[in-house]
């Protein structure tokens, strides 16, 4: 295209020219309080823990293809991953006390 083309476009703006991060290797951890109903949500998909764990905060880690709740030596939940939306908060915390 030359000059004068480029010039007489409407409705376009200029690239910015950054380049969004890749997303960090491995596996990221994330925490989460597990409320009532026993499911708890990371990166908009929801993975049950169970009722019986709530209250707790839970360490999600977050691989390519898997969600993996460990609780010590046993696994509480795997779940697929089947979104691919970014993982917004990292840190869970406590309800305030009334």
């Amino acid at each position: 295209m030359t000059r004068h083309e480029i010039a007489s476009l409407t409705n376009v703006r200029a690239a910015t020219g950054t380049v969004p991060a890749p997303p960090p290797a491995g596996a990221q951890s994330v925490q989460r309080r597990v409320p009532k109903d026993g499911k708890l949500m990371v990166a908009g998909q929801r993975i049950k823990v169970g009722r019986a764990h709530t209250g707790m905060i839970v360490t999600v880690l977050v691989e390519d293809h898997y969600f993996r709740v460990p609780d010590g030596t046993t696994e509480l939940a795997l779940r697929a991953r089947t979104s691919t939306k970014p993982i917004r908060n990292v840190i869970a915390h406590r309800p305030r006390a009334t």
